[in-house]
């Protein structure tokens, strides 16, 4: 009997969860064998051997922490040791001979279901998006399984039994995946953020017993350039083509048969930057026209339903009463042409409610306009959207003020380095000379 199982012990070719599944029978064989009452002594021991070295071979390939020694001290003073292994956080596995830590992890990995154990994150997948779906919304809930589809689904990791997968392996795919993607560092951490939730689910659910991706150092992947590190990635329109921009708007005003809400909203937006989901949850309550400022407390942001199936459906934007996470509201004063921008949309009769209404706004009809603008005043429509006028606001309030935090404090950012990504300071080279003429007139004195 021993002949035969030695010999049906797997090759490397062999599918981990055949492999894991024939192991499991032969120490469950051993096990038995050594409950006999006639086994000799000598086959006990060779038994025993054999069990050992199946169960270390079975934790190998499950367990992924390492093994060690510790010291512990009696009340008597006397010292000893025990082995030890983590398994998960503020959780150890302890025992005083090597092979009773190696029998007390294969029955913590093999307690419960088999159809638990031999799982794959695949498997797990939608299980973790409806627990995600307690706690987030089901907008983020979609983006997750976007990102899924898109970096994960099919893929080695995803239909391997998880036990089987080591950190080398989630290494592996993820340099796969920026090189195939052309993957920024910003984007690889928006993705990687998902696996990590994943498995930490799986963490939570006792699947696994520690996240592996914890353990890779994502400092050398070969990531794409990030053009948006020091600017992000819209074109702000310069001083010149800003009153270029204004001036085909004011044209547009005088055509028939438009929808002068658009028209407004680029001109209003070109001075004072906000978010189109800041645009589009404005109130008149917001406004205040006898101090002429505005504050800036909520957004209207498109709401998403998940279904039982895991499919999505869109109802369209509505306000929440925060801006975007970790933000502050702000108060934004109000120069006189955005004023009378404003009191002209309030003559148009739209809503009682809302500055821009769903209703006549929406986000592609608005982004067409820029894109429609951009063209006809000689500049190349395809580098241009709706997050280029708060570039625009951004850069030509610092070059009126040459200070970062007024321009931080107009855009609602709460780092500077966030809002230095929105400044083309196009007067840079200027603003310079100026400053050294300045230090030469003051070394002459």
């Amino acid at each position: 009997m021993t002949d035969m199982i030695r010999a049906s012990l797997p090759d490397a070719n062999v599918p981990i969860e055949d492999k894991l599944k024939l192991m499991r029978s032969h120490i469950e064989y051993f096990s038995s064998v050594l409950m006999c009452d006639t086994l000799s002594e000598s086959c006990a021991a060779g038994y025993k051997d054999m069990l050992y070295t199946e169960l270390q071979n079975y934790i190998t390939e499950v367990h992924h922490k390492k093994i060690f020694r510790i010291s512990r001290i009696r009340k008597n003073g006397d010292c000893y040791y025990l082995w030890a292994t983590d398994i998960a956080k503020n959780k150890r596995i302890t025992a005083s001979k090597l092979e009773d830590l190696y029998q007390k992890l294969f029955d913590y990995y093999t307690e419960g279901s088999s159809s638990t154990f031999f799982t794959t994150l695949e498997k797990q997948f939608p299980k973790f998006l409806r627990d995600k779906a307690d706690y987030v919304s089901a907008k983020t809930v979609k983006e997750y399984k976007q990102v899924w589809e898109k970096y994960f689904a099919g893929s080695c990791i995803a239909t391997t039994e998880v036990h089987a997968l080591k950190t080398k392996d989630y290494r592996k795919h993820f340099v796969r995946i920026c090189k195939t993607f052309q993957l920024t560092k910003k984007r690889f951490m928006d993705v990687k953020t998902v696996l990590s939730g994943l498995l930490s689910y799986c963490v939570e659910e006792e699947i696994l017993v520690y996240n592996p991706i914890r353990d890779i150092n994502y400092r050398k992947f070969p990531y794409a350039d990030d053009i948006s590190s020091s600017h992000v990635k819209s074109k702000a329109f310069t001083l010149s083509e800003s009153q270029t921009f204004k001036d085909w708007c004011l044209e547009e005003l005088k055509k028939p048969n438009i929808k002068k809400v658009y028209i407004y909203a680029l001109l209003f937006n070109l001075s004072i930057g906000l978010r189109f989901a800041e645009l589009a949850g404005l109130r008149w309550e917001d406004i205040n026209f006898e101090e002429n400022y505005m504050t800036i407390s909520g957004q209207a942001v498109l709401q998403v339903e998940m279904h039982k199936d895991l499919t999505f459906s869109s109802h369209g934007r509505s306000r929440v009463n925060h801006v975007k996470s970790h933000e502050e509201p702000r108060l934004i004063p109000l120069l006189p042409e955005e004023v009378e921008i404003l009191q002209k949309v309030k003559a148009l009769n739209l809503s009682e409610t809302f500055v821009f209404p769903q209703g006549d706004f929406r986000y592609h009809t608005y982004n067409d306009k820029v894109k429609k603008a951009a063209k006809e005043i000689g500049l190349d429509p395809s580098q241009y959207h709706t997050h280029c006028l708060r570039a625009t606001a951004a850069t030509n309030t610092y070059n009126a003020c040459q200070d970062v935090r007024q321009v931080q404090m107009l855009l609602g950012h709460t780092t500077p380095e966030m809002t230095n990504r929105y400044i083309h300071n196009n007067r840079g080279l200027e603003v310079l000379r100026a400053a050294r003429s300045t230090v030469m007139a003051n070394l002459v004195q």
